[in-house]
């Protein structure tokens, strides 16, 4: 909570945890995901990470979206020389992230990979909770 609350204040939306080995682990409150090419990258819960709920889903949508997945241990530039970087909760869904500190994320945009899956992620969660309109916005 600290943490969040330090990159808040400091203008940032989320704070990235890397564990005692220098590798990403996952944001306060978030996961985290990286795309390079057609793999859609994410730290492996041997790092660390909370295997979120939102995480699961989109791990096993990816494969529908022509994505290849890969768990792992990815470092610090790894993560910042990614092509697209987003993150996911319950409840905030998937945002991408265009900036992590003073590093431009890719072309500074949202990405065409954040776009799809957080397009079939709501789908999905429509059609789950039997809304016709997005929940959680």
């Amino acid at each position: 909570i600290i943490a969040r609350n330090e990159s808040m204040s400091e203008g940032s939306f989320e704070t990235v945890f890397l564990n005692e080995s220098g590798y990403v682990c996952e944001g306060t409150v978030s996961n985290i995901f990286m795309v390079n090419g057609n793999k859609m990258l994410t730290p492996a819960v041997g790092c660390g990470v909370l295997p979120g709920v939102t995480r699961k889903v989109i791990l096993e949508s990816a494969p529908f979206a022509g994505l290849a997945v890969e768990e792992g241990s990815f470092d610090e530039d790894f993560l910042k020389e990614s092509e697209e970087v987003f993150i996911t909760n319950s409840i905030i869904e998937l945002v991408p992230v265009v900036k992590i500190g003073s590093k431009i994320v890719g072309n500074g945009k949202v990405g065409p990979v954040a776009k799809k899956m957080h397009k079939m992620y709501s789908e999905l969660i429509k059609s789950e909770t039997g809304q016709g309109e997005s929940i959680n916005k």
